[in-house]
């Protein structure tokens, strides 16, 4: 089936944060599956050595960690506003919100950073290879105490949550297995784990307990990593791929998935040999994913929300400092409520949140208009000027295409002629009709 321009504008929104006309435009007409692999196909490999913001590579280490959060921050936004890969920053999103580290805890953003660079450069491929680098991540690590971990003393956070809440989900692991797994990532740590330095995974063999354990009704010298291999490959594998196909589904097309429609993509899942692209590929490849329900069943994380506005403006996050706003809309990158992360949907829908919203867009309009030459309105106050040659309908079309809105509700349409109509000769018309296209119905939907 090939796309049409509502199809190719939904398909970008969900594999980034949206698409410019042009780029959709450019999906128009091509086959389902040649215009999704086009999509996936966007994403490249990112440095390792890649740094936030202005940083060089040495200053990693040596900038305050105040101004680094900052700076990592503003990174993040500016790649999912359009400077990197859509897909790869939605994936990036997707795991930091699903291998949770918190910013709160840790207090170290270098170690936050590592971790987001890892999302970035692996999570697109298996997810058994994935999971085991998170496994010894360093931020993971402190995060759930496992570089505390000893067979003196077991610590069972790590053990408990990469079943429940990173592979399997609630009630697919008994506490004996609980305390079996803790046993074998025992000796699992940091060279220097109470240390802003020494954030270096190593095994101490003196610390690791080499004893018998049963781990889902088998026993053996279970050592940590085989764990998850077995989480992965062997007899909790059908649970595993299960678990995240419907979280993968959840974020990328609507939550509470029918079971039909996770079993076919978790079947996808496993042929693939555990590629999340190909599950990524099996999603927007779906029939539902098209359907209207879908269309209309995603609120956009503030993380989006906050790139659009400065797509919209074309501005850096550096000159809108977005991350003073996010927290009052409900989602601090780097710092996930809990460990289990933020929920979907009615979790960013409070009055809070949405004056939040709005309250951004409000200081984006305020420093649009004192920067020199008015930087970034879609639509200027010359435009609208009553001489200026543009209808009331150019002008609120152009600003809604602006947010990448290109197909709103006739209910948002008129409000926004009707106000423009109203306010043609008044010199905030732009810098209104800016603010009130941020907070329609529109702007808030995935």
């Amino acid at each position: 089936m090939d796309l049409t321009f509502s199809d190719a504008a939904h398909l970008l929104r969900r594999a980034g944060v949206g698409g410019r006309r042009a780029e959709i435009e450019a999906l128009v007409g091509l086959e389902r599956s040649v215009a999704v692999g086009q999509v996936l196909d966007a994403a490249a490999p990112t440095a390792a050595s890649d740094t936030p913001g202005s940083l060089a590579i040495p200053e990693v280490d040596g900038e305050p960690e105040y101004t680094l959060w900052v700076d990592m921050v503003q990174y993040w936004l500016d790649r999912l506003a359009g400077a990197g890969s859509p897909i790869q920053e939605k994936l990036t999103l997707f795991w930091h919100g699903h291998f949770v580290s918190e910013q709160s805890k840790l207090y170290d953003s270098r170690r936050l950073w590592n971790q987001n660079q890892l999302f970035r450069r692996a999570g697109m491929g298996r997810f058994d290879d994935l999971l085991q680098q998170v496994a010894i991540d360093p931020a993971m690590l402190r995060y759930l105490d496992n570089c505390f971990n000893t067979k003196a003393s077991p610590q069972e956070n790590w053990a408990r949550e990469v079943m429940e809440l990173f592979s399997l989900g609630v009630d697919q692991y008994t506490q004996d297995d609980v305390v079996a797994n803790a046993r074998a990532w025992t000796g699992h740590g940091l060279l220097k784990p109470y240390a802003f330095d020494g954030q270096v995974y190593v095994f101490a063999a003196e610390r690791h307990d080499f004893g018998q354990k049963t781990i889902f009704g088998i026993t053996k010298d279970w050592n940590g990593p085989d764990v998850l291999t077995e989480i992965c490959t062997g007899v909790k594998q059908t649970t595993m791929a299960s678990f995240i196909a419907a979280k993968v589904w959840s974020f990328f097309a609507a939550p509470n998935p029918d079971p039909s429609i996770v079993a076919g993509l978790a079947t996808r899942f496993l042929t693939s040999g555990l590629s999340i692209k190909e599950l990524v590929r099996a999603v927007f490849l779906h029939d539902a994913f098209w359907s209207s329900g879908v269309r209309n069943g995603l609120v956009r994380a503030p993380a989006e929300y906050v790139a659009v506005v400065m797509r919209a403006v074309n501005r850096p996050a550096l000159d809108l400092n977005p991350q003073w706003f996010m927290a009052g809309m409900g989602q601090q990158l780097f710092d996930p409520p809990n460990v289990s992360g933020w929920r979907p949907n009615g979790y960013w829908l409070s009055t809070a949140a949405v004056s939040a919203r709005a309250t951004f867009a409000r200081n984006v309009m305020w420093n649009a208009m004192s920067a020199a030459k008015g930087w970034g309105f879609p639509v200027t106050p010359a435009m609208c000027a009553s001489n200026s040659g543009y209808t009331n309908q150019q002008l609120v079309t152009a600003m809604l295409e602006a947010f990448g809105v290109y197909e709103p509700t006739p209910a948002t349409n008129a409000t926004l002629l009707d106000y423009t109509a109203a306010n043609r000769t008044q010199w905030y018309l732009a810098h209104n009709l800016f603010v009130a296209t941020a907070c329609a119905p529109e702007m808030q939907l995935a």
